[in-house]
């Protein structure tokens, strides 16, 4: 052990040099890790000479906007997406942000001046991708919209958490929020209930949360999630109705 440590810290002496990066090393059962912000790197001595390096993605992180603005983005299972920490047309984890329906981008929001309805949906059969898609005309090509089995994942692969008060400072503001498992379980996503804008009225705003997906039901519909105090699901529903977008991180 003794031979490893120093074999160890040898080797992450030599890449510092370069880099002057590392955080922290820690050997553990025969493994070194350097925490680096990026990449991490773990290093690993098995029973021949030598080592082995691999890159260890990172499960937290920002990527920028087409503005110039960096959203900070969570992993929350391995190999899962990174989603944004807030929805497009916010501006923090707890505002409702925009509402648009499948594919289009008027922000479809009472609250702004001069509001006036509008259905710029996405017509056919075809799932949405590259222009077509809400999150990458509104932000850049660094993001998209997630895709139905995405959603599906997000319940399926995190601890999914109703609460009536995110903040805990009483605002009550609602939602989900969806915490990693294992290695992922200090990252979480909030989805505030946000509601929708039914064909030019309000609806479901602090008790229900619905957000799209990239992934056409049918001609007429798109999968979307669908969020409440009782139950949390993904299903189709027409597209002409103007839902909130959690962006997720475009990557190759």
């Amino acid at each position: 052990m003794k031979i490893k440590s120093i074999l160890c810290a040898l080797l992450l002496m030599a890449s510092s040099v370069a880099s002057a990066q590392y955080l922290n090393v820690k050997l553990e059962d025969g493994t070194c890790y350097s925490y680096k912000t990026t990449p991490n790197m773990k290093v690993s001595f098995g029973d021949k000479a030598g080592a082995e390096i691999e890159e260890i993605s990172p499960t937290i992180g920002a990527a920028k906007r087409n503005d110039n603005i960096y959203v900070p983005w969570v992993r929350l299972w391995k190999g899962g997406p990174k989603f944004a920490v807030y929805n497009v047309g916010a501006t923090s984890a707890t505002e409702y942000g925009g509402y648009y329906t499948w594919g289009g981008t008027y922000n479809n929001n009472h609250a702004l001046e001069g509001f006036t309805w509008t259905d710029d949906h996405n017509e056919g059969s075809s799932t949405l991708s590259g222009e077509t898609d809400t999150a990458t005309k509104l932000w850049g090509s660094n993001w998209r919209m997630p895709t139905q089995a995405e959603l599906q994942a997000l319940l399926d692969s995190c601890d999914v958490q109703w609460t009536y008060d995110y903040k805990g400072d009483k605002t009550n503001i609602e939602g989900t929020i969806f915490t990693g498992k294992g290695n992922y379980k200090d990252n979480s996503v909030f989805l505030p209930a946000a509601g929708r804008c039914l064909r030019g009225s309000d609806n479901g705003q602090g008790y229900l949360g619905f957000y799209w997906s990239s992934t056409a039901y049918d001609r007429d519909k798109a999968y979307n999630l669908d969020l409440s105090s009782d139950s949390q699901n993904v299903s189709g529903y027409y597209r002409d109705i103007a839902y909130s977008v959690r962006a997720v991180l475009a990557e190759e």
